[in-house]
């Protein structure tokens, strides 16, 4: 696909002003240049924020008064910025995936070159990824927003900014007559008029312009360039049946241009896996016989020795050199298998079958070893029908073997050991009853053998583990293991003990359940240091609050939340006013007597959910979920009057410290907790700045 940077598409030298723009000149702009959007830049002309046609309805429908409004206050910061050479199809599909409907285009030092939008992208992607798309009713929205004609310029304010709509259209008896967009907004923002008693019908466009939903898509979109429009509505007859935008149509252009990369990826994809398949197989095939930890020989059908690897020198002493042309029988035949066995090998093998089995052998310095013997025949030649080769794999299992013969030899001292051990054992039937335990486990929990044994385990857990037990235990008898799975138990006392359980299911050869066999190791302490370690790892020493590294954990939490389903939240960020005089007149001790008491002060007004933490030194911050700012300027100010109205009583006396309170809340465009933590220090330093004692919101509130 032939490359096609931005700079080939963007609008240049696109309106750009300063951010202390008053935010009427912006919108003047914008109505005599017919623009969607207006760029800030910085003195060095790198762009620092943008103002759309949807941010004018948003200001709309939350203030009335726009002469004191700049740009910098309402603009969306930082911009979406690319580079002018990147190919304007990967730059689409970015933009498209951050839901954004303009791109600012900067050169290498950040520098403001150009603008791209939606439009520019449908007209350059191209009419032909719609020729599956066939008609308007394949794109079009069958819900679009309505509002009858004496409805007032707020509700339609209020509703587009509610929806982030493009446009409201506005109906007579159900019938559409007329439109509102985004840029009508633009012209009536300037006008102030009153927009509760300003009715749609004395301010939409009419007659409105209507499309059928049979008609294609490529016409609708002659339809819009010809008519200068962005949206038509979709009618049958004279009854409204939907609305079709450019926006609409440019997400469906996604779709398959997106399906086109996606499927090219794919194929690219495939192809570099079956070259580093093939590859990768190469290098196996060179290097797995050498690399083999097994010993591995070939000889011809005498059979003598052709090749040899590496392990085979370590198995058996003799370097590879020594054994090429000599019979194994020659160098390592130890004299412990009788005719018979080596017979039957013989029999196998020629007949051309493999050959699987154990012996002993002799290494080089005369020492025996056990080994692990599988022998293959290989037909090579015109016919194949003849063996010509041995493929020999030997595999030393001393170390096997002596283990077995080491458990034959102890088998006598298990019950002793079992018995004996330091940790529980305990041997269960298929249903879960006590076949067996161990003193060990008796002792850890307090019973005696008779009161034990055939009863059901269930009976000696905690209460409220029976289910837990019960889906545990049908899993292990499933998968014939349990790995370190915690159980509660109840000792004899009426004590919690905590154990973790591993065992193993004991079947017969033909499968069948013989028994269970588990270690049970007492976790009891470990599990009491791992909640202190919890407590301390989250919790302020001093005051008992939470510390800055939980707090703030959980402002992470909460933006997650807020960016998930819009819920308000604010922060409280709360100083200690001249706390730094009382550690220098009364001391240190005094002072985080004084801290403390304002941390119970404050914790008595807070709700079940909220969570007060210290964030350090005289720094508090209280997370309030589903709190909107007016909420959290009221509890704030509460909070404050109570702190001023309760002096506290120390061992120095009465002292009384007041508090100054920054107040925020999460916002929309807000990716991480900085910017809300650097919103409340901005207000809480403005609450210090404009005297102490008192509570100040940022961004402040509208007039």
């Amino acid at each position: 696909m032939k490359t096609q940077p931005l700079q080939s598409i963007f609008t240049a030298n696109p309106i750009s002003v300063s951010a202390d723009t008053p935010i009427i000149e912006v919108l003047r702009i914008m109505e005599l240049r017919h623009i969607s959007c207006v760029l800030a830049v910085d003195a060095d002309a790198r762009p620092v924020g943008i103002f759309t046609e949807q941010d004018v309805v948003a200001l709309m429908a939350g203030s009335s008064d726009l002469s004191s409004v700049v740009m910098a206050s309402v603009m969306h910061s930082p911009v979406f910025t690319l580079p002018a050479d990147m190919d304007f199809r990967d730059a689409y599909r970015l933009m498209s995936a951050r839901g954004y409907r303009h791109l600012a285009v900067v050169d290498a030092l950040g520098r403001l070159t150009g603008i791209v939008s939606e439009g520019d992208f449908l007209h350059h992607l191209g009419l032909d990824y719609l020729v599956e798309l066939k008609t308007v009713a394949s794109a079009m929205d069958p819900t679009p927003l309505t509002l009858p004609e004496h409805a007032s310029l707020a509700d339609a304010a209020r509703l587009l900014a509610e929806r982030h709509a493009s446009c409201v259209l506005v109906t007579r008896d159900q019938e559409p007559v007329g439109m509102l967009t985004e840029r009508d907004m633009v012209l009536l923002a300037r006008q102030g008029l009153n927009q509760a008693e300003t009715e749609l019908v004395t301010v939409m466009h009419a007659p409105i312009i209507g499309i059928d939903a049979a008609t294609s898509l490529q016409a609708a979109i002659r339809q819009m360039e010809n008519s200068g429009i962005r949206r038509l509505a979709v009618l049958d007859g004279r009854r409204l049946v939907g609305l079709i935008t450019r926006h609409e149509i440019v997400n469906l252009l996604q779709g398959r241009f997106v399906e086109y990369l996606h499927e090219t990826i794919e194929h690219q994809r495939l192809d570099l896996e079956r070259i580093q398949q093939q590859d990768a197989q190469l290098q196996l095939q060179i290097h797995a016989l050498n690399a083999a930890a097994n010993a591995i020989v070939i000889t011809d059908a005498e059979p003598r020795i052709l090749w040899a690897n590496a392990a085979f020198s370590t198995l058996t002493g003799y370097e590879v050199a020594e054994a090429i042309g000599r019979k194994p029988s020659e160098l390592v035949a130890s004299g412990k298998q009788d005719k018979a066995f080596y017979q039957h090998l013989w029999q196998t093998i020629l007949a051309g079958d493999t050959w699987r089995g154990e012996l002993i052998n002799k290494r080089k310095d005369g020492s025996l070893y056990d080994e692990e013997l599988t022998i293959t025949p290989v037909r090579l030649g015109k016919d194949e029908r003849e063996i010509s080769h041995f493929i020999a794999v030997k595999q030393d299992i001393s170390v096997r073997k002596a283990v077995e013969r080491r458990l034959l030899a102890s088998e006598a001292h298990f019950r002793l050991f079992y018995e004996h051990a330091p940790v529980a054992y305990e041997s269960l039937d298929a249903a879960g009853y006590i076949l067996e335990v161990n003193e060990e486990w008796l002792r850890q929990f307090g019973y005696s053998r008779d009161a034990v044994i055939g009863r059901h385990l269930s009976e000696f857990l905690a209460p409220g583990q029976e289910a837990l037990l019960k889906a545990r235990f049908e899993n292990f008898l499933r998968e014939n293991v349990i790995r370190k799975t915690e159980f509660d138990f109840l000792h004899g006392d009426g004590s919690i003990v905590t154990v973790a359980v591993d065992g193993l299911v004991d079947r017969d050869e033909q499968g069948n359940f013989q028994r269970t066999q588990c270690v049970l190791h007492n976790i009891t302490a470990r599990k009491q240091i791992e909640q202190e370690l919890r407590y301390l790892a989250t919790t302020d020493a001093l005051t008992g609050l939470a510390n800055r590294r939980h707090f703030l954990d959980q402002m992470r939490q909460a933006l997650a939340r807020h960016q998930r389903h819009g819920t308000p939240t604010a922060l409280l960020m709360i100083d200690l006013d001249w706390f730094k005089r009382v550690n220098d007149q009364y001391g240190h001790a005094v002072g985080d007597e004084v801290l403390q008491y304002c941390a119970r002060i404050i914790a008595t007004h807070l709700r079940r959910n909220d969570l007060l933490g210290r964030l350090g030194g005289e720094e508090f911050a209280i997370l309030l979920p589903d709190t909107d700012a007016h909420g959290a300027c009221e509890f704030a100010e509460r909070v404050r009057q109570l702190a001023a109205n309760s002096p506290t009583t120390t061992r120095n006396g009465t002292i009384l410290v007041t508090l100054s309170i920054g107040v925020t809340c999460f916002q929309g465009l807000d990716q991480d907790i900085d910017g809300i933590l650097a919103r409340s220090d901005q207000a809480l330093y403005r609450a210090k700045n404009n005297g102490r004692n008192r509570v100040e919101l940022e961004p402040p509130a509208s007039s």
